[in-house]
């Protein structure tokens, strides 16, 4: 591995390791790398480790330690770079747009939702018409409808709400709108 990192610079190849524990890559190959990106550590130990293994100043180790999971305001990074001019170390956050968070959201409503409605409409426009109805989810309108239904007396073995919120946004003016 280390004579296939060395190597690739010479033919402008770059080599991506990923893992969730540092401890995973022998010191020689953090010693070649070029640009590490720290999404999170685990323990307080791990933190230390990191710093350790990665000679980082007190700040870049209290980043580490302010680095939270991916939410809707993005999901922040501790982004390190050795150049010729010495190491930078950023903390930064990668934002994606509203489509992109229902491309990736794995919540279980979200899922049957969008996957419900890709199938109804296209997966381009279901996710045009999640990111401008629902921009944060879909799992307080599922609990909502069910809340309703619930009062309402309704069999809650054949209620779907899911497909409540597809019929809805499949059959909305905007579903027609982006289908053309």
């Amino acid at each position: 591995m280390e004579t296939s990192i060395r190597e690739s610079r010479k033919w402008n190849l770059h080599i991506g390791l990923y893992s969730q524990n540092i401890g995973d890559f022998p010191p020689v190959l953090l010693s070649l790398a070029t640009s590490i990106s720290v999404l999170g550590a685990g323990t307080e130990k791990d933190v230390g480790i990191i710093g350790e293994e990665l000679g980082l100043t007190e700040g870049a180790v209290q980043a580490i330690r302010s680095l939270r999971k991916p939410g809707r305001s993005g999901a922040s990074f501790l982004a390190y770079y050795r150049t010729s001019d010495g190491v930078i170390t950023h903390k930064l956050m990668n934002t994606l747009g509203p489509q992109l968070l229902w491309a990736f959201s794995t919540t279980t409503e979200d899922v049957a939702v969008r996957d419900k409605l890709a199938n109804a409409v296209g997966y381009l426009p279901a996710l045009a018409l999640l990111a401008r109805n629902y921009p944060g989810g879909v799992k307080r309108r599922i609990e909502v409808l069910n809340e309703l239904a619930e009062s309402r007396g309704v069999d809650m073995e054949t209620y779907s709400p899911v497909n409540e919120v597809v019929d809805e946004l499949a059959n909305s003016a905007q579903a027609r709108r982006y289908a053309a």
